[in-house]
């Protein structure tokens, strides 16, 4: 379709288009072709086929140093495979021996332990216990009402028949409208939907009641003024449930206990300014409530600390300017620690995963995985086995059993990808680029034209995500990048992703909040950085020929890049980014911008840069999308026809966030069109 310049808004709706050269039809394992999307050669369809298994789950014996797990090989089917300590592994038709162990019943939710009573709601969404035996039912409250409900399923059964039952009042939640246009006739449909700043959010309340009894009262847990509270699971606690109180802030957290008679007991507080990380922050409550291991960045890097059940610190049990990570296990017996760290190896990549044991007094630190790669492990019930799964980018997955100490006992698999290879797939190739600040040095990942011609001058594409979670850059191995990078790059591109200043947590703590309270601009400076020193580097890129493209958070920042730097960027494609944060989820705006001092929301929205645009700008959103609305585009659409500019935009029916694959890949064939036009 040929691109009217004379029109302030081009609406890009586009029918089907013939395939291109590049093209190709794909079969699926019934021998029938789709013809309904447009596959190309590397698409992932075409690739699944002749990847073999890429990871797997191992099941864990209860009592014995054995497990069970599944592989398959490239085309064939899965197989079940059981690996036992001192007879290796062998292939099962069955699981029959994994299912001997007497798993505990369990009871329906709300059933009390002695299976005796049972809690429920009435119409009117009021609490009631029946008596199992006699069928007698009991109200225990009298103020029910629609969006005033309590949780059953997350209800906590005590000693001597007391419960303790959290209840959710969203009565006063705002509520966001969708049509289902393709719906007949269309619909509308409303959902609760809290923004940054909101006066009226959903509150949590607990109450402490008996079924013997019939009792049932309100805890008074109010420490703040709208605050969250958040279940701390304890295993092996009866007496009592623990509780995390945090500010709206999001910079304190205070741990408490509520006891069978409603009384309250602070634990612990921890402060992290300017936010304590809502992603890595952890807690785990071990020995029947007699310690407590909580994660912490207060050193400036993210640790692990040993208290007391009573909230006393006893001792760091990690340390040193490197980062811990998720806890896979905890061996209360014993006293050690088994976890993910990041940063702690010289000269590797810091994003890469490592396992670690640790004693809970801080010594005998143990690198279980010393393999330079990155990790995924699992850890077996009586800790006595280890499952590791490790790979990079470059290097195919192995699957290796180890002992407790890290010795490999055993390779379980490895994942083949001849058949890929001899198809014409390569792996990317691993980047380091220097951010803005000009010595900060981040990770990436370049994906080339499998016919690459070192004497060419290519166009460069930053695929980008700004975090600040994650960076989308794979560490592990991987066939299937979710923004299917390897085959824009057939199309003549140099592909790129690395991350930003502000993205990972996996650093440290002033690389994660570097942007925080600038939640639209804080990652545009490295990207555009990055990118000119990419081409120092490689003296194929055409740095005068750049796109950038982003999906959600990163369909906001590649919006905000081009309107940035507009005379950098030359195309940007961005889909279902949520380009103004203040009708954007709370959660997400409050962690990572913050709150006023008057508890108003403020934040740089992408509207606000529209008059700036010179290049080429695609937009896409479904229209279907609860998590990012779609009035989201629509703000910017405005923007862009009030500032006179033109711009594409592609509408998807009935798609939701993520777009199902046939939309996906009609998504697809025009962002490659796209950049096509517009880079070469």
């Amino acid at each position: 379709m040929k691109y009217m310049r004379s029109y302030p808004l081009l609406l890009f709706i586009i029918f089907a288009l013939p395939l291109s050269a590049q093209q190709a039809k794909v079969c699926w394992a019934d021998d029938t072709a789709n013809d309904t999307v447009n596959v190309e050669r590397y698409d992932d369809p075409n690739l699944e086929p002749l990847v073999s298994s890429l990871s797997t789950v191992p099941f864990f014996h209860h009592t014995q140093p054995k497990l069970w797990y599944t592989w398959h090989e490239a085309g064939r089917k899965q197989k079940y495979y059981v690996w036992e300590e001192g007879k290796g592994k062998h292939e099962v038709t069955d699981t029959k021996d994994f299912d001997n162990y007497k798993y505990p019943r369990i009871n329906p939710y709300g059933t009390s332990p002695d299976s005796l009573y049972r809690l429920s709601e009435d119409s009117l969404h009021n609490l009631q216990v029946e008596n199992l035996k006699t069928k007698r039912k009991l109200t225990l409250t009298h103020d029910g009402a629609e969006r005033y409900t309590f949780e059953i399923i997350d209800c906590n059964w005590l000693d001597k028949g007391y419960f303790i039952i959290p209840r959710k009042d969203k009565r006063h939640v705002r509520q966001f409208s969708i049509i289902y246009s393709l719906n007949m006739p269309p619909e509308a449909f409303n959902y609760d939907y809290e923004l940054p700043g909101d006066s009226m959010i959903a509150t949590t309340s607990y109450y402490v009641g008996n079924v013997y009894t019939g009792s049932l009262k309100k805890v008074n847990l109010t420490k703040w003024k709208r605050q969250d509270l958040e279940f701390q699971p304890a295993e092996g606690v009866n007496d009592r449930i623990f509780i995390w109180r945090k500010k709206r802030t999001r910079d304190i957290a205070n741990l408490c206990t509520v006891d069978t008679l409603g009384q309250v007991k602070d634990i612990l507080t921890e402060v992290s300014k300017p936010r304590i990380d809502p992603d890595m922050f952890a807690c785990k409550v071990l020995n029947k409530g007699k310690d407590i291991i909580l994660w912490s960045d207060r050193s400036g890097w993210g640790h692990y600390y040993h208290y007391s059940g009573k909230g006393k610190l006893l001792n760091a049990i990690t340390q040193g300017n490197w980062t811990a990570g998720r806890i896979v296990s905890a061996d209360e017996k014993r006293h050690i620690l088994y976890f993910m760290g990041y940063g702690h190896e010289p000269g590797r990549n810091p994003n890469y995963s490592f396992a670690y044991k640790i004693n809970w007094n801080g010594k005998h630190l143990k690198l279980l995985t010393p393999e330079n790669a990155n990790h995924n492990i699992s850890v077996g019930y009586n800790h006595d086995l280890i499952v590791d799964t490790y790979s990079r980018i470059d290097l195919p997955p192995t699957v290796v059993v180890r002992d407790s100490n890290g010795k490999i006992l055993d390779t379980l698999a490895k994942s083949n990808i001849s058949k890929l290879t001899a198809y014409g797939w390569k792996a990317p190739q691993q980047i380091t680029v220097t951010a803005a600040d000009g010595k900060t040095k981040l990770y990436g990942l370049m994906w080339k034209p499998y016919d690459f011609d070192a004497t060419k001058k290519y166009p460069i594409i930053s695929q980008v995500y700004p975090g600040p979670f994650t960076e989308t850059v794979w560490n592990d191995f991987t066939v299937f990048d979710r923004y299917h990078n390897a085959a824009l790059a057939q199309h003549g591109f140099i592909v790129v992703v690395f991350g930003h200043r502000g993205c990972s947590p996996y650093r440290s703590k002033a690389y994660n909040v570097y942007g925080y309270g600038n939640l639209r601009d804080y990652p545009l400076a490295d990207d555009k950085a990055g990118l000119e020193d990419l081409a120092r580097q490689y003296p194929f890129i055409d740095i005068h020929r750049v796109g950038i493209v982003g999906h959600s958070g990163g369909g906001m920042m590649a919006a905000a890049a081009i309107m940035t730097y507009p005379d950098f960027y030359k195309a940007a494609v961005a889909s279902s980014g949520n380009y103004d944060n203040r009708i954007y989820n709370r959660n997400w705006g409050e962690n990572n911008q913050g709150l006023n001092s008057d508890g108003s929301f403020t934040v740089k929205t992408n509207a606000q840069l529209a008059r700036n645009l010179k290049g080429h700008l695609l937009l896409v959103t479904g229209d279907d999308d609860q998590n990012v609305h779609p009035a989201q585009t629509q703000r910017l659409v405005e923007a862009l026809i009030q500032a006179n500019k033109d711009f594409e935009l592609l509408v998807l029916p009935g798609q939701e966030h993520h777009y199902d694959f046939k939309h996906q890949m009609y998504f697809e064939r025009h962002k490659r069109e796209f950049f096509s036009r517009w880079l070469k």
